[in-house]
C-alpha cells in the first residue's frame, strides 16, 4: 500500500453470509461504474469475497492471512495507527469501526448492537458489545461520514453518539436482482388457513421465542402455519412447537424466493434490525407485512402493514387475525411510496457511496 493510491476500501471485517452478500455486491458495482486503477482493497483471506471484478477493474486487492481470532485482528486494527492505512485521498471503511489514524473516512455502519441500550433497549450489554461501542466512539475523530441503511438507524445512532450529528447519511440497499412482483396472488387462504413465512437465522434478538409465547395462545380455529428456516441446531435450541411452526432449514437464496412465492405474508417479529431485507423483499413481491412495531420497521413499511407488540403473543395472534380479516375482503397493501426511497440497484448505491466519498 503506497500514499500515491487514491482510494482505500477497507472490508478485511467482512465475514456473515449478510454483511458478505452487500459488500459483494456494492464492490462489483463500484467496478462497473468507475475507474478503480488506483484503488486498494484489503479483504480477509478467508472472508469469501470475490474480487475477481475488481482486479479486472484495475484495483489492487490485498488479502490479510489472519492468524488471530477475528475479534483480535480487527481490535487490532482499531486500536493501533498503521501507517499503511494513512496517505490515502478516500477512505471507505466497511467494517462498523472506524480505523486508528486515516482521517477523512466513510464507514458503513450494519451493526445494529452498536446503539447504546439506552436509545434501543434490545441492543447488546454484553462486554463485547460495550467494549465494541468504545471503539466506535474513540474512532469517531477520524470520521467523515458515516453511512447507514435506514432513517430509523440514523436517528438511533446520534442519539447515541451526539459528535456525529451532521456526520449520518442514509444509503438503503435494493432487493436481489431479478426479484418480481407475484401475479398469482391467491385471495382465498382465509378459507384454507394462512401461509406465514420468517426467514431469519436463530439469534435471540430474531425473537423466535415469541412462537413459543404464541403457541400457548394459539386458537384451533385460526389455521395457521408458520415457516421458519433454522439450522439442525437452532431449531434443536429453540424447541419451537411442530403443530403449527414447518422448519424448513437454511435456505439459499434460489429457495428462499421460491418460499415467498408460496406464502400468504412475511411474518417479521425481530426485535433488532439495522435494515431488515426480508422487509424489502416481501414489499417487492407484493406481500402483506406482519411485523414488529419497532421504528426500522415503520421507516420501511410506512403505513401499509400490519403491526404488534413483539413482546405480547396476543398481539400478535391479533395482528394475524387483522391479516385474516383482510384478506378475506380482497385487502392488498400498495408498497408504491415505501419503495419510493429503495434504491432501484446496486449501481444507484454505488454512485451514492461515490457522492459522499
Amino acid at each position: 500500500m503506497t500514499p500515491k493510491d487514491q482510494l482505500l476500501i477497507h472490508a478485511s471485517n467482512i465475514t456473515g453470509f449478510g454483511a458478505r452478500y452487500v459488500v459483494q455486491s456494492l464492490l462489483n458495482a463500484l467496478a462497473g461504474i468507475t475507474d478503480l486503477k488506483e484503488t486498494v482493497v484489503c479483504i480477509s483471506s478467508g472472508s469469501g469475497l470475490d474480487c475477481g471484478v475488481l482486479e479486472k477493474a484495475g484495483a489492487r486487492v490485498e488479502r490479510q492471512r489472519r492468524l488471530l481470532p477475528n475479534a483480535i485482528s480487527r481490535a487490532w486494527e482499531c486500536l493501533v495507527v498503521h501507517r499503511e492505512y494513512q496517505g490515502f485521498q478516500r477512505t471507505l471503511v466497511l467494517g462498523d469501526i472506524p480505523l486508528r489514524g486515516a482521517r477523512g473516512q466513510v464507514v458503513f455502519v450494519h451493526q445494529h448492537h452498536l446503539v447504546s441500550p439506552l436509545v434501543n433497549r434490545f441492543c447488546s450489554q454484553s462486554v463485547k458489545f460495550k467494549v465494541m461501542r468504545r471503539v466506535f466512539r474513540r474512532n469517531l475523530p477520524f470520521v467523515k461520514t458515516m453511512v447507514v441503511q435506514t432513517g430509523a438507524m440514523r436517528e438511533q445512532m446520534i442519539a447515541s453518539y451526539p459528535e456525529l450529528q451532521n456526520r449520518v447519511t442514509v444509503i438503503s440497499q435494493p432487493v436481489p436482482a431479478g426479484l418480481q412482483p407475484r401475479n398469482n396472488v391467491r385471495r382465498s387462504r382465509s378459507i384454507e388457513g394462512l401461509n406465514l413465512f420468517y426467514p431469519a437465522a436463530g439469534y435471540t434478538h430474531k425473537n423466535h421465542a415469541l412462537l413459543k409465547q404464541m403457541d400457548a395462545t394459539r386458537e384451533a380455529s385460526l389455521r395457521a402455519e408458520m415457516i421458519v428456516t433454522l439450522s439442525e441446531a437452532e431449531q434443536e435450541a429453540l424447541r419451537l412447537p411442530q403443530s403449527w411452526v414447518r422448519n424448513v432449514g437454511r435456505l439459499d437464496y434460489v429457495a428462499c424466493m421460491a418460499a415467498y412465492q408460496e406464502t400468504d405474508a412475511l411474518f417479521f417479529p425481530s426485535l433488532l434490525e439495522s435494515y431488515g431485507l426480508p422487509l424489502v423483499e416481501a414489499m417487492t413481491l407484493g406481500l402483506p407485512v406482519v411485523c414488529s412495531d419497532l421504528a426500522y420497521a415503520h421507516w420501511l413499511c410506512e403505513d401499509q402493514a400490519i403491526y404488534f407488540d413483539p413482546l405480547s403473543a396476543s398481539s400478535a395472534w391479533s395482528a394475524i387475525h387483522e391479516l385474516q380479516r383482510r384478506l378475506a375482503d380482497g385487502w392488498r397493501p400498495d408498497w408504491r411510496k415505501a419503495m419510493d426511497k429503495i434504491p432501484k440497484d446496486w449501481n444507484e448505491v454505488a454512485q451514492q457511496f461515490l457522492a459522499v466519498l
